[in-house]
């Protein structure tokens, strides 16, 4: 299943999936630090770049689609939302142009945050549903978090 797995890899994994402050470390670590250690900001920005580069090599092809615009609005969105979770949106490893600004006629900035708040919403309940159905003796699935 992965390429570089071994048993020590199996005892990090166990230990992994058993301390959910180890998961965020981890994933934060992971956030800031792939991708030649500039870690998620690399891929906000060729994801910028890639808009960029539709704009002008393509602009017929954005005419006739207007949605791509929206397609990498919503990668974008969705990736600057991780880097606002995990507090790395004030992070500027490339200096103050990187990642470089939204260059999309998509409202992307308007929509940074929102899906947070909305999941936060969501899980919440969900935990307090399963604190609920344990109470009550029902089963617990977590798969649906």
């Amino acid at each position: 299943m992965y390429a570089y797995y071994n048993e020590n890899s199996k005892e990090f994994l166990d230990r992994f999936t058993a301390d959910p402050r180890l998961q965020l470390q981890v994933l934060e670590g992971f956030l800031r630090y792939s991708r030649e250690s500039r870690g998620i900001f690399k891929t906000v920005d060729e994801n910028r770049e890639l808009l960029m580069c539709l704009q002008k090599r393509a602009p017929d092809l954005l005419e006739k689609c207007p949605w791509i615009d929206g397609w990498i609005a919503g990668t974008d969105i969705f990736l600057v939302d991780l880097m606002i979770l995990f507090g790395l949106e004030r992070e500027q490893p490339g200096g103050p142009c990187f990642p470089r600004p939204w260059p999309g006629k998509f409202p992307a900035a308007d929509l940074y945050g929102y899906d947070i708040a909305a999941s936060i919403r969501n899980l919440s309940t969900r935990l307090a549903q399963d604190e609920t159905d344990k109470k009550h003796g029902h089963p617990v699935d977590r798969t649906k978090l």
